[in-house]
């Protein structure tokens, strides 16, 4: 969506201006509700994507999203090209050395 877009320019610049490598953006509130009120929606502004999980990285020549399973589909249907879904998945933990 244009919105989304345009914030993402506005991301990079300041990116770009500050020299800052990437911005972390999470979905959550300082009180970790699985719902957070609309106020600290920032991952939803930056990326448009609206599901309940999920965390945004911007860089300045990339964008990407980790969500679970649960919002694979809602993922592909919101973000923009700009974006790269990164398919958390959950499974047995890698071996350790």
């Amino acid at each position: 969506d244009a919105g989304s877009e345009a914030v993402l320019a506005s991301v990079r610049e300041w990116l770009e201006k500050k020299q800052v490598d990437a911005l972390v953006v999470p979905s959550g509130d300082p009180h970790a509700s699985e719902y957070p009120p609309a106020c600290y929606a920032r991952r939803a502004f930056v990326s448009g994507f609206t599901g309940s999980a999920g965390v945004a990285v911007v860089t300045r020549d990339r964008a990407l999203l980790w969500t679970d399973g649960r919002y694979f589909v809602q993922a592909e249907q919101q973000l923009s090209s700009s974006w790269t879904l990164m398919r958390q998945t959950f499974g047995p933990p890698a071996p350790s050395p």
